[in-house]
């Protein structure tokens, strides 16, 4: 080729789909080198010149090729490039076929292991499947087991729509321990509950499990009073496993029963303040810090929250006022510090109230 229809190649399609994303599916590693080192390819192009997103790395991992997709992204490739319909990953092509290496990789790479599509998350592109090893790597990696797509539910509520049209009877048991156990919500409801769900599919193994399962979390909130210390340090237990999960949902969930049992322990409302301000829910971690505030004013901790949920919602001129009343309680703190040192500078960063003469 002469230098002119070299820079044609970029734009050349064979059946929709470009040299480099055809290099990337079938995994020659060669010409993806040759493409991209000497004629000069650009490793995020799209594959039909009209923004569609779908790159060669995505290509790459939707076929399943290891070495390819590590040449994509040793060379820069962005692992979190959204298709434009549907808004998928290059993690959801791996997770939606069963490749766990390569999402293993991507994940490495940086990867979102919650990134939304119109469909769901990696999770619910995995569990509507079957893929048992993926959903075990992307829960290991702090995939949100209750995160809900618009089209499936939750990761739970998808993989029992999968079976056993898409997997067997036994995989979907698997895969609904697997993420139970990851702290799946059994009683949600979106669109219906698991057990709703279980029962119409003929999932008669998945309904037993389920029904025991529910037993046991609602043994957790339907307590005698007789017990509602013994059932308080229960939630309690429970909230803390979920927040070490770094399941925030459900943990403030069990903090929210736990509350019920004592509202006046101040270090409940601490726990669901922090998973509150995990969840995004800047107001309500706010007015949990209050009340631990109230309930124990000598307690540094919930000046701490106060001050981290000032920070969330901008209120960059209140905040070093709460870590400072924080440091007034335990002087030392060296997270204190640096948290009231960070606030101090965003205040800085405020644009300053005009005065009284420079106003018309």
């Amino acid at each position: 080729m002469d230098e002119h229809e070299r820079e044609l190649l970029p734009s050349l399609r064979m059946e929709g789909c470009g040299p480099l994303h055809s290099a990337a599916g079938s995994g020659n590693v060669a010409v993806c080198k040759y493409l991209v080192e000497q004629l000069g390819f650009d490793v995020d192009s799209d594959a039909d010149n009209h923004g569609s997103g779908i790159t060669p790395l995505a290509c790459a991992a939707a076929h399943g090729q290891v070495i390819t997709v590590r040449y994509f992204l040793d060379k820069g490739a962005n692992p979190n490039k959204e298709k434009s319909s549907g808004r998928t990953t290059p993690l959801h092509e791996a997770a939606e076929a069963g490749h766990d290496e390569i999402a293993r990789l991507l994940l490495s790479k940086g990867a979102s292991v919650d990134a939304s599509s119109s469909y769901g998350t990696p999770l619910v592109a995995a569990g509507v499947r079957g893929k048992f090893s993926v959903m075990k790597i992307l829960l290991e990696n702090h995939a949100d087991p209750n995160k809900v797509s618009w089209q499936f539910g939750t990761p739970l509520t998808s993989t029992l729509y999968g079976a056993p049209e898409r997997m067997s009877k036994s995989t979907c048991l698997k895969c609904v321990k697997l993420l139970v156990e990851a702290g799946a919500d059994v009683n949600c409801t979106n669109p219906e509950t698991p057990l709703a769900i279980a029962t119409y599919k003929g999932l008669t193994r998945c309904v037993e499990y389920l029904l025991e399962v529910s037993k046991n979390a609602n043994v957790l909130v339907n307590h005698d009073k007789s017990s509602d210390k013994h059932s308080k340090a229960q939630l309690k237990s429970q909230g803390a496993k979920a927040v070490e999960g770094k399941n925030y949902s459900s943990a403030s969930k069990f903090y929210t029963e736990a509350i019920k049992l004592d509202p006046a322990d101040a270090v409940l409302y601490s726990n669901r303040s922090l998973c509150r301000l995990k969840c995004g829910e800047a107001h309500d971690a706010l007015l949990d810090a209050n009340a631990c505030i109230n309930l124990r004013p000598e307690w540094h901790k919930g000046y701490y929250r106060k001050g981290a949920a000032l920070m969330l919602l901008a209120e960059y001129k209140e905040a070093p006022d709460a870590f400072l009343a924080g440091l007034k309680q335990d002087p030392g703190n060296k997270e204190m510090q640096e948290a009231f040192w960070e606030a101090v500078e965003e205040m800085r960063k405020e644009p300053s109230e005009p005065s009284l003469h420079e106003v018309d």
